[in-house]
């Protein structure tokens, strides 16, 4: 099973680009949903601190999941899941790949009140907080980021791509 995945955006301020922000990822999971192969770059670009280039690489091996790139690092486990927050197979995780930086982020999940039908759960852990939504039937629905300064980040499923699975913490 292979995904790629393309996020983008360009904060501008009187049409002044301050951040900007490209990530790439190409992603080959198992039929138990563990990364098989990883292929990321990211380009941040902020007015003030210049551009930052990030590239990984990342294959299952015998002995773990071996990173490779802007960060070189062997995960001492074989199944290895990243933020792909439209798999709820991410909430029975403790810990997620990055897929920019090439770290495994500790994480810890909590359900939380629904406000409308369905589930919503919070992704906690070392500078994240993290809340997805899902429908009754285990569709994603949307994902917001805490991202400073008080600031949300929010993914909203568009009508154009309907992601369906199994909802089962």
């Amino acid at each position: 099973l292979g995904d790629v995945y393309k996020r983008q955006f360009d904060y501008r301020l009187f049409n002044i680009s301050l951040y900007k922000y490209e990530h790439f990822s190409e992603e080959n999971y198992d039929s138990n949903n563990c990364l098989v192969k990883i292929n990321s770059s990211t380009l941040t670009e902020t007015k003030i601190r210049g551009s930052v280039k990030q590239k990984i690489a990342g294959e299952r091996k015998d002995n773990g999941f071996l990173i490779t790139g802007s960060n070189e690092e062997q995960l001492d486990k074989n199944c290895v899941m990243s933020f792909a927050y439209w798999n709820p197979e991410i909430l029975k995780q403790t810990s997620l790949l990055n897929a920019q930086t090439g770290k495994e982020v500790d994480i810890t999940v909590r359900e939380l009140p629904a406000i409308e039908a369905g589930a919503k759960y919070s992704l906690e852990g070392e500078n994240l907080n993290i809340e997805v939504q899902y429908s009754e039937e285990g569709s994603w629905i949307s994902l917001k980021s805490k991202v400073g300064k008080g600031r949300d980040l929010k993914y909203v499923l568009s009508s154009e791509n309907i992601i369906s699975g199994p909802l089962s913490p």
